[in-house]
């Protein structure tokens, strides 16, 4: 219990509560998403897509798109067009205030002349207030005329932009369809629609399931370590996706081939096995390598691989039983820890915007890989696989649990019982139920 509030309070700190116990959390846009999205820059005047669901929402209903874009310029127009009425309705008004004020000094102005004294004082007050009062008027009306221009002004550039808009969507709609006989766009749409079933598959079968993180389009950044393979050395490696949870960590390579040759078998292959090599270069010393698991997801043909590989072809139909038939290997707390580890390699379409340098990751991450350092025992607990956790300092004795605190690394000792954790130190608190 203390382990995994040791961790996740932490980590929810600094991480801004990325992680989500129920169901799965997607981090990240597909790679063939973010090519296909590339691509299509620019091809449309008028409709922008920023996401795969944006062009098959034009690409199956485009005379609702457009029909969309008119209504929201028209609404546009409507409203200015309540705006210059009630400008002018108050230009109105004004005029009708200013004659009113205007006949109030007159009459002020010739009372002033046949009264003395204290009254006349008054009158005079009176009279300032008015002029006042005129002055004001006045500076409103100027406001009123400039605010009407402005608005007949907005009027004509909108009608004008209407008329833009129809011309653009029109051009749009026919270069749409001429887009969906051209043979690149539709093997980059194959290769989207691919990686979409992947991540929907997986959202669909495990969503009820817990602590399981789905990173898509994750590229393994090296940092700077040499990783040799063959001939070539690896200075980053991108994968489709990393499925992490309890059953393990699984690096999802996804093809969406209609044909199958040699070539293509051998290139898939050498594609699992670098993932694993980098993975076992850069995580080996953390993570027990075996828990880390390669597989080929086949969304339309299958592909097979060699007799002797040691890697998995599955087709997409599959994958959710093909998973949920292994045992578990990594606790709740393990996977938390994980994701520290994969949290440097992260960018900020993972993160939804939230800029990595503005999160302070750095001291988790120490932490972390001196919990996971790797030893030479807890290889194997039962027929479970476990990250390597030799050196945890969580001392625990028959009443009490000693152990950092998260946020001054001071040591904090709390009874078996207790439900609060408060650090006499920096004043850290964290709920223990």
């Amino acid at each position: 219990m203390l382990y995994r509030i040791k961790y996740t309070e932490f980590y929810t700190k600094y991480v801004l509560i990325l992680l989500s116990d129920w169901m799965v959390k997607v981090l990240g846009m597909s790679d063939a998403e973010k090519d296909f999205i590339g691509y299509m820059e620019g091809q449309f005047k008028e409709v922008a897509i920023d996401s795969f669901m944006d062009f098959q929402e034009f690409s199956r209903y485009p005379l609702k798109i457009k029909k969309l874009k008119i209504d929201e310029i028209e609404n546009k127009i409507k409203t200015t067009l309540e705006d210059i009425k009630e400008t002018r309705a108050k230009i109105t008004s004004t005029y009708d205030k200013i004659r009113l004020t205007n006949y109030r000094i007159g009459k002020k102005v010739n009372t002033l002349k046949k009264v003395y004294g204290q009254l006349k004082t008054q009158i005079r007050t009176e009279l300032n207030y008015l002029q006042n009062q005129k002055r004001t008027l006045e500076i409103n009306l100027i406001q009123y005329k400039e605010d009407v221009c402005s608005y007949e002004i907005s009027f004509n550039q909108l009608k004008d932009r209407k008329r833009e808009v129809i011309h653009n969507l029109d051009c749009d709609i026919e270069h749409l369809k001429e887009l969906k006989k051209d043979y690149e766009v539709k093997n980059r749409l194959k290769g989207t629609w691919g990686e979409k079933e992947v991540i929907e598959h997986i959202k669909e079968s495990f969503k009820d399931k817990k602590n399981w993180f789905l990173i898509n389009s994750f590229n393994l950044d090296t940092l700077g370590k040499a990783i040799h393979f063959g001939e070539k050395t690896i200075t980053e490696n991108k994968i489709d996706h990393v499925f992490l949870g309890p059953k393990g960590l699984f690096i999802l390579e996804t093809k969406s081939w209609s044909t199958v040759t040699d070539e293509g078998v051998d290139k898939v292959e050498n594609q699992l096995k670098k993932s694993k090599i980098t993975f076992d270069k850069f995580f080996g010393d953390y993570i027990e390598i075996n828990a880390v698991e390669p597989l080929l997801v086949c969304t339309e043909k299958h592909i097979s691989l060699p007799e002797n590989s040691e890697y998995v072809s599955i087709p997409l139909r599959k994958l959710s039983s093909y998973i949920d038939g292994k045992n578990d290997v990594f606790t709740n707390d393990e996977v938390f820890l994980i994701m520290n580890l994969l949290y440097p390699h992260l960018d900020n379409d993972h993160l939804g915007g939230i800029s990595i340098k503005n999160i302070k990751f750095r001291g988790l991450l120490a932490k972390t890989k001196k919990y996971l350092k790797k030893g030479s025992s807890n290889k194997l607990l039962g027929n479970e696989l476990r990250v390597k956790k030799q050196d945890v300092s969580l001392q625990k004795s028959e009443k009490t649990y000693n152990f950092p605190c998260p946020q001054c690394n001071a040591n904090v000792t709390v009874n078996e019982s207790s439900t609060k954790l408060k650090c006499p130190h920096c004043g850290f608190k964290a709920d223990l139920t």
